[in-house]
């Protein structure tokens, strides 16, 4: 009955939709089919594997018949997709997984083994077939439909654990982010972390502990940076990043009348994550930041961008953020225009900031996003809680939203920057000068330094300390500090000068 009426509604949309039938564990007859396939519609350009079957038993109890069909319908009918494909012209072959294939589940041993090894061959086939994107979405028990509101395993998870279900339309959302994505990587996991913290509590605490790397950045590692070459074989280094309005969440997050701009935070980022690259240390300080001309997306076209790092010494890089400045017809305006220009500082460890934390108030004022002026700030940048200011300086509650969300499908592992923390406290900074000028909006344009102290892990709560320097009907200068929930400075920022813009 689904089928018929999933079969009714693509007829009523207007797609053409061909159904047919088999065992995927039959090679034979999954052969004929995919035959009969190409037969009617050509050869096969996608593959979506969403086959498995999977049922809890207490360990030992489990009959040989209901094993093998665990194994069968996931793993020999992966194994044979991928097999009678292998002439056809993929373009993407993306499967269904569980949290289970990586954290495992109770009364579950064949239907995690099954789903661990369907990810794993994912990996072996993209390396087969590296013109194809291949992933494996390993992700978390979807409600209303699917394999857990099927006999009891609902009530194992849902009714038992309290774990919250994915729904179909943010299941959705995730599958298509990937597929626009390319599918960058084999396994992904998706996951509110309810399962991990009931069942790994240590695992998860030490990986979100938010200790500093002491390692240099890698590429592969950092959410930005793709690329990284030097020109004409010489000192200077240029990295290359693409920027997608469409899909990136600090884009879509942030806006500038109605279009996407580049989060001030992400281009320190970029140029944190080049200079780090080069220069095989972390990164101490971004000082002498000059933001020239915002990045502003005028359409939903990838945007190709590079960091360009001049060593100006055996620890510091020159840093130039630049892009090729296009119309909306894509035709070529200014070459290498810079956006943002500053200096990155290295050291052997990043150092950790000797600050201390003052008597925070005892009373706040709750703060909620608003977006009624030219600016706008999505949910991934919504970090700031409550307020206390007068006109000299104040403080703020600030949390440390998901870099992995800000970052959206990018491999978000080793950020250098606390992009969230770090744009929550401007945006405090532009509250305070909208109240001091008389409801102006404001926009960063230039910092004196930024010193990066450890790294906060998601969702820490945090409190920062400001004082404005001046605030003119132009501009406002501000110096804050930011501390981590234990008392330690995790940010400090001098000279952050913001400059009024019209509604």
């Amino acid at each position: 009955m689904e089928i018929d009426e999933s079969l009714r509604r693509f007829a009523a949309a207007g797609v053409n939709v061909g159904y047919h039938s088999c065992d995927l564990a039959d090679w034979d007859r999954l052969a004929a089919t995919l035959e009969d396939i190409r037969r009617a519609d050509g050869p096969i350009e996608g593959i979506v594997h969403g086959a498995g079957y999977g049922k809890s038993f207490r360990f030992g109890t489990r009959s040989r018949d209901v094993y093998e069909r665990t194994l069968a319908g996931k793993l020999d009918g992966a194994v044979a997709l991928m097999s009678l494909t292998m002439r056809d012209p993929l373009r993407y072959f993306l499967g269904f997984g569980s949290i289970g294939g990586r954290f495992g589940g109770n009364g579950l041993s064949d239907y995690a083994a099954a789903n661990d090894m369907f990810a794993k061959l994912c990996a072996w086939f993209h390396g087969r077939r590296p013109d194809c994107g291949v992933g494996c979405l390993e992700w978390q028990s979807w409600d209303e439909v699917g394999m857990a509101m099927l006999g009891d395993s609902a009530v194992g998870t849902k009714g038992v654990l309290k774990m919250d279900f994915i729904s179909p339309a943010e299941g959705i959302e995730h599958l298509c982010r990937e597929l626009r994505a390319g599918l960058p990587t084999t396994e992904v996991v998706i996951t509110d972390g309810f399962f991990e913290r009931t069942f790994f509590p240590f695992a998860v605490n030490a990986a979100s502990a938010g200790e500093p790397s002491t390692g240099k950045a890698e590429l592969g590692r950092v959410p930005l940076v793709e690329k990284v070459q030097t020109l004409d074989g010489g000192p200077v280094v240029e990295s290359e990043i693409s920027f997608e309005p469409g899909v990136d969440p600090f884009l879509l997050d942030h806006q500038l009348r109605g279009r996407p701009l580049l989060p001030a935070v992400m281009a320190l980022e970029a140029m944190a994550e080049t200079a780090s690259i080069a220069g095989g240390t972390p990164v101490s300080v971004i000082r002498d930041v000059q933001l020239i001309h915002g990045f502003v997306f005028q359409t939903e076209r990838t945007m190709p961008a590079r960091v360009r790092a001049t060593p100006q010494g055996a620890e510091i890089f020159e840093c130039e953020l630049l892009s090729d400045f296009r119309n909306r017809a894509g035709k070529l305006i200014k070459k290498d225009r810079v956006h943002v220009r500053a200096t990155v500082d290295l050291a052997d460890r990043r150092p950790a900031l000797a600050v201390a934390m003052g008597q925070p108030p005892s009373e706040w004022r709750p703060f909620e996003f608003q977006n009624i002026g030219p600016l706008y700030h999505g949910p991934s940048l919504h970090g700031v809680r409550a307020t206390n200011f007068n006109e000299k300086g104040g403080w703020g509650q600030l949390v440390a939203l998901s870099l992995g969300k800000l970052g959206g499908p990018r491999r978000a592992k080793d950020w250098i920057v606390p992009a969230t923390l770090l744009d929550a406290a401007f945006y405090v900074c532009g509250v305070h000068s909208w109240f001091s000028a008389e409801g102006a909006f404001s926009l960063p344009s230039s910092l004196e330094a930024v010193r990066l102290g450890r790294m906060p892990h998601d969702d820490e709560p945090c409190l920062m300390n400001f004082v404005c320097r001046e605030v003119t009907s132009s501009h406002a200068i501000y110096d804050f500090d930011v501390f981590g929930a234990d008392g330690q400075a995790l940010l400090r920022v001098e000279g952050h000068r913001v400059v009024m813009i019209k509604p």
